[in-house]
């Protein structure tokens, strides 16, 4: 049975979003998750079509604005109730 339209994704992150300090991806600045790529945007100021290349770019063509921004999409899925901060690299125990 399909989602009722209108309402909100709350049990599974989808997207992993590391923000680097600089543009080697050394050092990491910022690593969050989330469950759907409108948080992205609006907590980044980001247009979905930023979000959408950041997410299937193979990375040799990204924007200047963006280039210290990696989002992984996570498959599978990570259930919300995990405690995600723990986990070493972003993979689940």
């Amino acid at each position: 049975m399909p989602r009722v339209q209108g309402s909100t994704n709350s049990t599974n992150y989808h997207y992993h979003l590391k923000k680097y300090v600089d543009d080697d991806k050394t050092q990491i600045q910022e690593e969050r998750f989330f469950k759907t790529q409108g948080e992205i945007q609006e907590l980044y100021n980001m247009k979905r079509c930023s979000v959408y290349h950041l997410i299937n770019s193979d990375g040799t063509n990204k924007k200047r604005k963006y280039r210290n921004i990696e989002i992984i999409k996570l498959s599978p899925p990570i259930p919300v109730y995990k405690k995600v901060e723990a986990m070493p690299n972003g993979v689940p125990n």
